[in-house]
């Protein structure tokens, strides 16, 4: 990691490349390098915790290889962290949601408050496992009613002034119903992974995003490569099979209304199904209603408390793409 990061300053620092990017680590923070801390502010490195949960389901989704269960050893090294960085670090939490967790009776919004109570991390990246696996995968329709009664919560405290309660529980999904917040290059674009971001694994391959690592016919090539590795065919190929996906190629989304609010991860109908075929269907009429009661709501937030809508909306946050 720090040789990665190392190598892309370089790359700025000698004019190589226009602009230094933001440099994230995903982790399941099970071990703690004795260099992490030295890392986190020498680079701005921002580290994200990725976790199941409590301890009932983190422990059944992420053992250690003994066998034994990480949450204890992730917990401590949290808490550590914490108290290294005055509670910067960790930056925000990853959470995949799966069946398991509804079948113990965890629901989203347990994993939501468990996260910001008891870990104290305020950001929660909050998504439902890619897979098609029956035994993982979350029913869409129950998905999208656990998530509309976090936002309920979150309507709740912002009608209560609790601005502190609703941005944590309301921004990371009504950020994403503002067209005002996109680049233009992004209305058509179901993902920007490839193209404007990438992922580093441990032995320095680049792959488009970080769900297709481990997946070596989406290497794009190595950082060890030097900056040649941009210009390799390696790269050129594996970026033009996973970045040309855009909604006005699909006749479907020309006429949906929420298209330029819309988002989708490719790497979820590649991996699934070794296709970019296109995902329209039930799920799409779900998130379709989804997304038309967040612009109502947010409309709704705005009219009645114009100041409080204000904070909120330029406050900081993570984009949530479901």
């Amino acid at each position: 990691m720090k040789h990665v990061m190392e190598f892309v300053t370089d790359l700025h620092d000698t004019g190589q490349i226009a602009h230094l990017p933001c440099f994230t680590a995903v982790t399941n923070l099970t071990l703690l390098p004795p260099e992490l801390p030295n890392l986190l502010e020498k680079f701005q490195l921002e580290l994200v915790i990725s976790i199941d949960g409590p301890a009932l389901i983190h422990n059944q989704l992420r053992p250690l290889a003994s066998g034994e269960g990480s949450f204890e050893r992730m917990f401590h090294n949290v808490r550590r962290i914490q108290q290294i960085t005055g509670g910067r670090q960790p930056e925000a939490a990853e959470v995949t949601y799966t069946a398991k967790h509804a079948q113990l009776g965890i629901s989203p919004l347990d994993v939501y408050n468990f996260i910001q109570e008891s870990l104290r991390i305020s950001k929660v990246l909050l998504t439902p496992v890619e897979t098609d696996d029956p035994a993982l995968r979350v029913a869409d329709d129950m998905w999208y009613e656990s998530i509309r009664q976090i936002i309920q919560l979150g309507y709740q405290a912002y009608c209560e002034g609790n601005l502190v309660q609703a941005h944590r529980q309301l921004s990371p999904w009504l950020r994403g119903v503002n067209p005002n917040n996109a680049e233009p290059w992004e209305c058509d674009l179901f993902c920007t992974a490839g193209m404007y971001s990438f992922a580093v694994d441990a032995r320095g391959d680049i792959y488009p995003c970080q769900k297709f690592i481990g997946h070596p016919q989406f290497c794009m090539g190595s950082v060890a490569a030097g900056p040649d590795v941009f210009s390799s065919d390696t790269f050129d190929r594996v970026q033009r099979k996973v970045t040309p996906l855009i909604r006005k190629d699909y006749s479907e989304c020309l006429s949906c209304p929420i298209r330029t609010i819309c988002a989708a991860c490719p790497a979820q109908w590649i991996l699934a199904s070794s296709s970019l075929a296109s995902p329209i269907g039930p799920w799409c009429d779900l998130k379709r209603e989804f997304k038309i009661h967040l612009i109502a709501l947010s409309l709704k937030m705005q009219e009645e408390h114009p100041d409080r809508w204000h904070q909120l909306a330029s406050a900081e946050t993570p984009v949530v793409p479901y």
